[in-house]
C-alpha cells in the first residue's frame, strides 16, 4: 500500500495529517506496531504535540496487556483447581505488566520534567558565586567555585575567583593585624602593615585614612621626643610650643603624658616669673596666664589657686591705684599683705603706707554722710597713724569722722541733744563737712530738741 504524502505542519493539525489517518487505520486493523511506527514519524513533524506521545504510550500499554492467545477450555470436563491457578497466574502477570508500564511511563514523561539541565545548573552556580564575591562573602564564594571546579576541572573563571578570594582573605588578615597592632599602641607595626595592604590593593577599606592618621602619629612622636630633649636642656618655652602644637593637632596623642608635661612646664614658668618679677606687673600678668593654664589641667590644685589669688590681687591693686581708686587699691593690697607680708619683696608695705591716707580722705570726701564709708575711712586712718603717729592732719580727720558717726548714732536714737553736742563743733569748724549733709542733720536735731544748745544751734 502506498505511503501517504506528508503535509506541512504549518498548514494542518496533526490529527488531519495522512500519517495520523494511516496510524488509526493500522490500529483498527489490529496492527499496533504499525500504528506506533506511523505515530512516531508524526511526532518528528509535530514535536510540540504531547498528545501524539500520549497516544503512543496508550497503544503500547494496550498491546502489552492484551492476551497473546485465546485459551481454549474444555467445558466438558471442568477443572476448578487448574482454572483457579490460571486465574491467579494471569492476575499476577497483569499486575507485573501494569507496574512495568507505569515505570516506563514515569521514566519517559515524569522524570524528564524533574531533571535539571546540567548547563543551567552550572550557570546558576556561576551567578551565585559572582554575587557572593561582590558581597564579600569569601567563605561562601569559595565553596561555590570549588563546586564548579569539581564539575568543570580547570574552569578559568572558578580558578580566577579562588585566587581573588585567597588574595582578599590575605588582605583581610593583614587588616586585622594592623588594627590589633594599632590598638596595642604599636603604631610602627600598624603603619608598616597598612602600607603593605595599600601597595597590594590601593584604596582597600579605610586603609588610606588610617595611614594618614598613623603618619601624623609618626610625626607627632618625632616632635614629642624633641620636646623631651628641650625640657632636659631647660628650654621650657620651646618645649611648651611643641606640646601645644601636639595638643592642637591631635588631643588624644599621648594625652596623659602631654597634659602632665604641660602642667609641669606651666607651673615651672609661673614660678619663674613670680620669683623674678620683683613687683613687675607684666611679669606677674604672665605668671597669672601660666597659672590659669596649669589650673585648666588641674582645677583643684590648692597651692596654684592661692598663688593665682595673690598675684591677681597684687596686680588688681596697682590697676585700681592707677585709676585713682584708692579704696579698692587698699582692699586688694591688704588681702595680699595680710597673707604674705613679704610678697614680691615686701613692696606692698610702702604702697599701703602711701595709700591708707589717700583712701581714707577719698572715702570721707565721697561719703555724703554714709556711715559705713566713714567707718572704713577711720580704719584706714588708724592704719596710717601706725606708720605716721604724729601726723596731726590724720588725727583731725579721724576725729571729725568719729564725731560725725557718733552724732548719727545719737540721731538714730532720737537723742537730739547728744547729736547736737557731736555735730555742733564740727559745723563750727567745717560748715561744708560731708557736702552739706552735716548742716541739714544739725538743723533737724536743733528743731527737735526741747532744750537746744543756743551756742551750737545759733547758726541754725
Amino acid at each position: 500500500m502506498t505511503e501517504p504524502r506528508a503535509a506541512s505542519t504549518e498548514s494542518e493539525p496533526y490529527n488531519e495529517h495522512p500519517l495520523y489517518r494511516t496510524a488509526m487505520k493500522r490500529l483498527a486493523e489490529g496492527d499496533e506496531a504499525g500504528a506506533v511506527e506511523k505515530l512516531r514519524r508524526l511526532t518528528r513533524l509535530y514535536p510540540e504535540e504531547k498528545a501524539i506521545e500520549d497516544q503512543i504510550v496508550r497503544i503500547e500499554l494496550r498491546a502489552t496487556l492484551a492476551p497473546q492467545q485465546q485459551v481454549r477450555q474444555d467445558r466438558s470436563q471442568p477443572t476448578p483447581i487448574l482454572r483457579t491457578t490460571m486465574i491467579i497466574l494471569l492476575s499476577l502477570t497483569a499486575c507485573i505488566v501494569l507496574i512495568a508500564g507505569f515505570a516506563l511511563a514515569y521514566d519517559r514523561f515524569v522524570r524528564p520534567l524533574n531533571e535539571v539541565d546540567p548547563a543551567e545548573e552550572l550557570e546558576a552556580l556561576r551567578q551565585e558565586g559572582r554575587q557572593r564575591l561582590e558581597a564579600g562573602d569569601w567563605a561562601s564564594a569559595r565553596t561555590t567555585f570549588v563546586t564548579i571546579l569539581t564539575q568543570v576541572p580547570g574552569d578559568p573563571e572558578a580558578q580566577a575567583a579562588l585566587e581573588q578570594i585567597e588574595q582578599q582573605e590575605a588582605l583581610a588578615q593583614l587588616y586585622v593585624d594592623a588594627l590589633s597592632a594599632q590598638k596595642q599602641g604599636d603604631w610602627q607595626t600598624a603603619l608598616a602593615t597598612l602600607n603593605q595592604i595599600e601597595a597590594q590593593s590601593p584604596g582597600y577599606r579605610d586603609v588610606p585614612q588610617r595611614i594618614a592618621d598613623l603618619q601624623q602619629v609618626e610625626y607627632l612622636e618625632t616632635i614629642w621626643q624633641q620636646a623631651q630633649e628641650l625640657v632636659q636642656a631647660g628650654d621650657l618655652q620651646a618645649a611648651l610650643g611643641i606640646l601645644i602644637q601636639i595638643r592642637t593637632q591631635n588631643p588624644d596623642f599621648r594625652r596623659a603624658d602631654v597634659e602632665e608635661q604641660l602642667y609641669q612646664i606651666y607651673v615651672a614658668l609661673a614660678q619663674g616669673q613670680l620669683s623674678q618679677a620683683n613687683g613687675s606687673l607684666d611679669a606677674l600678668r604672665q605668671a597669672i596666664g601660666y597659672l590659669d593654664a596649669a589650673l585648666a589641667l588641674r582645677p583643684a590644685d590648692r597651692a596654684l589657686i592661692e598663688e593665682r589669688r595673690l598675684a591677681r590681687q597684687f596686680v588688681a591693686g596697682f590697676e585700681a591705684a592707677a585709676q585713682g581708686d584708692w579704696d579698692n587699691a587698699v582692699a586688694h593690697w591688704e588681702a595680699v599683705h595680710s597673707t604674705r607680708p613679704d610678697y614680691q619683696g615686701g613692696v606692698l608695705e610702702e604702697e599701703l603706707r602711701k595709700a591708707y591716707p589717700l583712701a581714707a580722705r577719698q572715702l570721707i570726701a565721697t561719703a555724703n554722710g554714709a556711715v559705713p564709708r566713714l567707718r572704713r575711712a577711720i580704719a584706714y586712718l588708724e592704719q596710717a597713724l601706725v606708720w605716721q603717729p604724729g601726723d596731726q592732719s590724720l588725727v583731725e580727720d579721724r576725729h571729725l569722722a568719729s564725731e560725725y558717726i557718733a552724732g548719727a548714732e545719737a540721731l538714730s536714737e532720737n537723742a537730739w541733744d547728744r547729736a547736737i553736742i557731736h555735730w555742733g563743733p564740727i559745723y563750727a569748724l567745717r560748715p561744708d563737712y560731708q557736702g552739706g549733709r552735716l548742716e541739714e542733720l544739725l538743723r533737724l536735731a536743733c528743731a527737735n530738741s526741747s532744750t537746744p544748745d543756743a551756742t551750737l544751734c545759733s547758726s541754725q
